[in-house]
């Protein structure tokens, strides 16, 4: 998980640009990122304030993108998230939790 948000701040970092769907595609990352728990025309009612349309047509989401990371979004810096990394003194740990909501 700490790889994922380490290269969400380099693309922040960067500059770099959320990637663009069109409004079926979107609708897709949508409703399978819930595990179609629900339908189709709430997907759409999400995609109101949760969706931006770019000048060309395409769709963008319009959260910022470390609310991708599951379970950390927010909660750590960078620096802070490699101090921790570097305090682990396991060679592997698994941590085992109910399966959440998909992102994109």
């Amino acid at each position: 998980m700490l790889d994922k948000y380490f290269d969400v701040e380099r693309k922040l970092a960067r500059g770099g640009e959320q990637p663009s769907y069109t409004w079926d595609e979107i609708l897709e990352q949508t409703y399978n990122g819930r595990d179609k728990s629900i339908n189709l025309e709430e997907c759409k009612l999400l995609l109101k304030p949760g969706a931006k349309e770019l000048a060309n047509g395409r769709f963008q989401f319009s959260h910022d993108l470390r609310a991708t990371i599951p379970a950390m979004h927010g909660r750590f810096s960078t620096d802070q998230s490699a101090d921790f990394a570097q305090g682990l003194q396991c060679p592997i740990s698994v941590i085992e939790g109910e399966p959440g909501a998909n992102y994109e």
